[in-house]
């Protein structure tokens, strides 16, 4: 149940490699392909005809994707392109 304040804990408090599956120790390409996926998965257009519970329920799970990454992000420096 998202309104139950446990579970908002308990995804907030969920490790980033947790979220994106990938090892904590992942290479940055490795990080950024296993984003691109799981966001892949979440596409507004793959559950455009499924219902408005299920574009409310994509839209959180990519907001917890981009915040899982964003974290990834800050707990490294992604080498120079």
């Amino acid at each position: 149940n998202p309104s139950n304040p446990a579970n908002n804990e308990r995804t907030e408090a969920t490790a980033w490699y947790e979220v994106l599956g990938v090892h904590p120790d992942a290479r940055w390409d490795t990080i950024q392909a296993a984003y691109e996926t799981r966001v892949g998965r979440y596409q507004p257009a793959k559950v455009a005809g499924l219902g408005p519970e299920f574009a409310r329920l994509a839209a959180q799970k990519i907001g917890e994707i981009d915040a899982a990454y964003e974290r990834a992000r800050l707990s490294r420096v992604p080498p120079s392109s």
